[in-house]
């Protein structure tokens, strides 16, 4: 069977009536931050295993000594969204329930030093979605974007039972800038990333020069830039990418040296061609990301 030959549907599209793309949408991380500040407050049970105080994408609560229970939130407006939205448009939003063993759980916080970082998939999703909308997407990169976001994160079942495996999450909503200061906040350590090994969507960079940029973008790196340390030549096209929000973005995997190769198998078996290490978790600059 032929795969689809996917084409930019022609006419007025859902993509004219909404003021952001997908995960682009999503409520700022300070304004979250505020939003939220107070809930610490509140009785935490020990029963709930991850909470929000880790700013990972779901809530883990404890059933009994074999059985989690994993339950996390997405709204959608025209065009995809994410566990929050700042809307002005008619949105449609589920609740998603799973359950897991306790043992095998991997949080964003358990990152340790000396790990490696593996991205599953490329980044510049944000970029095709805001060129779309500005109709100045080819048929070529709409293919790629919908190739990418339709990509279901497959290895995490395999990643998850990996003991090398410390910390895993998704490269979303606040970009690989602010999910990678995630993992470092939880480990109380720092990031460093080689921007030269992270992959990127065909095309993308170029798109970024002629301004096919998200307003999101913007706001994660006000969001996050204090805590990032750029070398003195980093462009400012790539600046944006690293800030940029995706929809269905990669896994973020932190895993003992020793694992790489296995971790790297497992997105190759599940088809993930352009996984890469990426970088590592370093000691000291605690909850700080630095690009070489």
């Amino acid at each position: 069977m032929n795969a689809p030959d996917h084409h930019i549907p022609k006419g007025p599209r859902l993509t004219s009536l909404n003021h952001g793309g997908g995960s682009g949408c999503k409520i700022a991380k300070e304004v979250l931050t505020e939003i939220l500040k107070n809930t610490n407050k509140l009785p935490i049970p020990p029963e709930l295993l991850i909470g929000i105080d880790t700013a990972d994408d779901a809530a883990v609560y404890q059933l009994s000594d074999d059985i989690a229970l994993i339950a996390t939130t997405a709204f959608f407006m025209p065009i995809a969204g994410g566990h929050t939205i700042d809307s002005v448009e008619a949105i449609d939003g589920l609740v998603a329930l799973g359950v897991v063993h306790p043992k095998k759980i991997k949080r964003n916080s358990d990152a340790k030093v000396g790990d490696r970082l593996i991205l599953g998939k490329p980044l510049g999703v944000g970029v095709l979605s805001a060129a779309l909308k500005k109709e100045q997407l080819s048929d070529a990169g709409y293919r790629q974007m919908i190739a990418v976001t339709t990509k279901p994160n497959t290895p995490e079942p395999d990643l998850a039972a990996m003991d090398g495996v410390h910390a895993l999450t998704d490269v979303t909503g606040f970009g690989l800038a602010g999910h990678a200061l995630e993992l470092a906040r939880g480990a109380k350590a720092g990031v460093a990333i080689d921007w030269a090994k992270v992959p990127l969507l065909d095309g993308v960079r170029a798109l970024v020069e002629q301004g096919m940029v998200t307003g999101a973008s913007g706001r994660n790196w006000e969001g996050c830039g204090k805590d990032i340390d750029l070398p003195a030549d980093f462009s400012p096209h790539d600046q944006v990418l690293l800030s940029d929000p995706r929809t269905s973005g990669g896994l973020l995997v932190s895993c003992d040296a020793a694992s790489v190769d296995d971790v790297l198998a497992v997105f190759k078996q599940h088809g993930f061609g352009a996984a890469a290490e990426i970088g590592e978790i370093v000691q000291g600059d605690a909850a700080r990301l630095r690009i070489h």
